[in-house]
């Protein structure tokens, strides 16, 4: 399943030969996409998905919990199929104490904390205070959320 990329575009070198996602699934030992969540992606790792995976390979999800449809994660953990996975986020956050995951003995969960290193951390905290000098400076900072209201700004505010 890697490279995590659209499903629709997505190939991985299998055995020395080009394959699409469908043929990766059955030849991998685990994967993790890591997508934005779209209506093409939502529950994209679902039923039909989790039968083609190679028999004991194991989930590991850190990008959206709606790319993975819940239910049959837990039918695919239950039958076996799945070695086991592991989640750091989950379609509900925080993760409510009686869903059906905290049941499940193979299957490994965090409270969405899997990129917070310390190097990602200070990584973080640096990219945001030079941001905020950048916007006190009248630069526009490259990781605006809405880049449409930096032209909007009244002149000469910070």
């Amino acid at each position: 399943w890697y490279p995590g990329v659209e499903a629709a575009s997505t190939e991985r070198e299998v055995a020395g030969k080009r394959e699409g996602l469908e043929a990766v699934l059955a030849a991998a030992d685990g994967g993790s996409r890591h997508l934005h969540v779209t209506s093409e992606t939502r529950t994209s790792i679902n039923e039909e998905r989790l039968r083609r995976v190679k028999k004991g390979a194991m989930l590991v999800n850190t990008a959206r919990g709606a790319l993975v449809d819940g239910d049959a994660l837990i039918k695919a953990l239950r039958a076996e199929h799945l070695r086991g996975a592991a989640m750091d986020v989950f379609e509900t956050e925080p993760l409510p104490v009686d869903h059906p995951y905290a049941k499940e003995d193979r299957l490994v969960l965090s409270p969405h904390i899997a990129g917070a290193t310390d190097e990602c951390l200070e990584r973080t905290a640096v990219q945001t205070a030079e941001q905020v000098i950048d916007v006190l400076e009248g630069r526009k900072p490259p990781h605006l959320v809405n880049p449409e209201v930096w032209d909007r700004r009244r002149s000469g505010e910070a």
